[in-house]
């Protein structure tokens, strides 16, 4: 059974709590928190975009190199490629 309350509460059960103390002791922690996942995943897709533009400009780079040798070669229809 719950006890009853107090007739008078003590003043700092009224007191209005600081904004900077809500700002330093949760804001700022969970925006760290959240730049930090942020910056992991942001890292993550610049390795992914640069593995494949990489692996792209190798295959564009041997295509060159085929339509190069082929005119070197003479092939017939090489000159349009």
């Amino acid at each position: 059974m719950p006890a009853s309350p107090p007739d008078t509460l003590p003043s700092i059960a009224t007191k209005e709590e600081s904004p900077s103390f809500v700002h330093e002791q949760v804001l700022q922690p969970f925006l760290q928190e959240t730049r930090q996942e942020r910056l992991a995943e942001i890292g993550r897709i610049a390795e992914h975009i640069e593995l494949s533009l990489t692996e792209l400009l190798q295959k564009v780079d041997e295509e060159i190199g085929r339509a190069s040798a082929e005119v070197d070669d003479k092939v017939p229809g090489a000159e349009g490629r």
